[in-house]
């Protein structure tokens, strides 16, 4: 058979347990009890700590994740690039070089090559002819 306890004395007794200058004595015969509870008290106190430290964990990981999702849904917006000179119109109306505009918005380095195609067409190296002794 179970004994329920009000709330009131369950504190007391547990403020007793781990408060030595407590006013309700122990009982000596059940020093061993005690001792249990102590240890339980102590169990339960680092697995609250754990929750806590998981508790805050977990929400820097959804500030990340909202952070992120901002930026997909920024980059899922269609971006207004000039056809003649390739500048990007920004949200404020500013036209800027896609490169810098990609770097300040995304955090996206760029760097600048010549595809295979344009260096076979408009970029396509004529080899020097040298005049030979002859």
């Amino acid at each position: 058979m179970t004994r329920t306890y009000p709330v009131f004395l369950l504190h007391a007794r547990v403020e007793a347990v781990t408060n030595t200058n407590h006013p309700i004595p122990l009982n000596p015969d059940r020093a061993a009890e005690t001792a249990a509870l102590k240890a339980n008290l102590q169990e339960l106190r680092s697995a609250l700590q754990e929750v806590q430290s998981a508790g805050r964990e977990l929400k820097e990981l959804v500030n990340e994740l909202q952070e992120c999702r901002d930026t997909i849904e920024n980059l899922s917006d269609p971006v207004p690039i000039c056809y003649a000179c390739k500048k990007v119109r920004d949200d404020r109306g500013c036209w800027e070089h896609f490169e810098a505009y990609f770097a300040r918005s995304v955090g996206i380095e760029t760097e600048s090559s010549v595809c295979p195609e344009c260096l076979q067409g408009r970029f396509r190296v004529v080899g020097s002819t040298r005049a030979t002794a002859g």
